[in-house]
């Protein structure tokens, strides 16, 4: 498990650290940490339904290889563009027909 989320802590961190493209140049986004920061949302929101028990929509999100895959949809996460992400996109609420979590916006 522990090296799941190296794996996802380098995947989301490079995602995360990107930016969204509205930021200026100047601007330097501040340090993600995986373990504190990420792996617990993950935790508490996402692997009951995407994780390894559970692949909902075919999606695991507890593995590199499973977050790479995608599920149904391919490109789950589109490294340097998160805002063509489709984890981005769900978990930001931006498409009305994609919202995750399912309960409430994080």
């Amino acid at each position: 498990m522990k090296e799941c989320l190296s794996s996802l802590s380098l995947l989301l961190s490079a995602l995360l650290l990107t930016g969204s493209g509205r930021v200026a140049a100047q601007d330097t986004p501040s340090a993600v940490d995986f373990n504190s920061q990420i792996a617990p949302l993950l935790q508490q929101h996402c692997l009951e339904c995407h994780g390894e028990m559970a692949q909902e929509s075919n999606l695991r999100l507890d593995t590199f290889a499973g977050i790479a895959a995608g599920g149904k949809s391919p490109a789950l996460v589109v490294p340097g563009s998160p805002d063509d992400s489709l984890l981005m996109i769900a978990i930001r609420y931006a498409d009305e027909s994609l919202q995750m979590p399912p309960e409430k916006k994080l």
